[in-house]
């Protein structure tokens, strides 16, 4: 996976939270998390099951299960939900949640 591409999704005013634990605040601390955890994963490959998606004006809701095969720490399953909010003429993802079963 391209971390670095990803990070370009994110809103300046993003969290990043594992349920349960303490979040992530804003893009730049979330580029330094991803870019960790990639280091900790190695190359990865993910699929996504059973993805929902709502949608308003401003905002898009996905949810849904992935399953994340890496290079160092095995197969990393879980569930995620993503918000992401329009800016301009693009949407940002603005909170990116997600468990790891």
């Amino acid at each position: 996976m391209r971390w670095k591409k990803v990070i370009e999704y994110y809103h300046p005013d993003a969290v990043l939270i594992e349920t349960g634990k303490k979040g992530i605040y804003g893009k730049e601390a979330i580029k330094i998390a991803i870019l960790e955890f990639s280091g900790l994963m190695g190359k990865t490959q993910m699929k996504v099951t059973e993805e929902h998606y709502q949608k308003s004006p401003d905002f898009t809701i996905i949810n849904g299960s992935y399953e994340t095969t890496t290079e160092k720490a095995g197969v990393v399953k879980g569930t995620f939900l993503q918000i992401w909010r329009k800016t301009g003429d693009k949407y940002l993802l603005l909170r990116d949640e997600y468990t790891v079963a």
